[in-house]
């Protein structure tokens, strides 16, 4: 029982200090998030060659401008936010309630992209590395 009671604060201190992005995650995750704002110039090109080829409707066309629109502002918000929290913090790890502000403003973005890629997908296009860049950023929040 006693190593009970000494393993659980170890595991608890292991788990917080990986809760907490250090230097080298946010630079990962900014890097990464800068990239977006290319990825989402990427898609809109592609969106735009499939709507010209007549492959998509105006319609399914316009959808897809208007999320990656939300992507691209969105996304421009959530790196400035790395970049200022990058330089607040430049010893290390962030402190817990700025972990917690970053995932929170990532967890709806990252739905987005998400689902704009599978529709994207859907329609036979593909959407750069949306995907890949976005992936990066929730495995350093997770």
């Amino acid at each position: 029982m006693r190593h009970r009671i000494v393993i659980a604060p170890v595991l608890l201190a292991l788990m917080l200090f990986k809760a907490c992005p250090t230097q080298s995650d946010l630079t990962r995750m900014a890097k990464a998030s800068n990239e977006l704002g290319h990825d989402t110039v990427v898609a809109e090109k592609t969106v735009a060659a499939f709507y010209q080829a007549g492959r998509i409707s105006k319609e399914r066309k316009d959808f897809y401008a208007d999320k990656l629109k939300v992507i691209a502002v969105k996304g421009k918000a959530f790196n400035d936010l790395l970049v200022s929290l990058d330089k607040q913090y430049p010893e290390g790890s962030l402190p817990p309630d700025q972990t917690q502000a970053v995932r929170d403003l990532w967890a709806p973005l990252a739905l987005l992209i998400g689902s704009v890629v599978s529709d994207i997908a859907s329609d036979g296009m593909k959407a750069g590395k949306l995907d890949e860049h976005a992936k990066t950023i929730s495995g350093v929040l997770q």
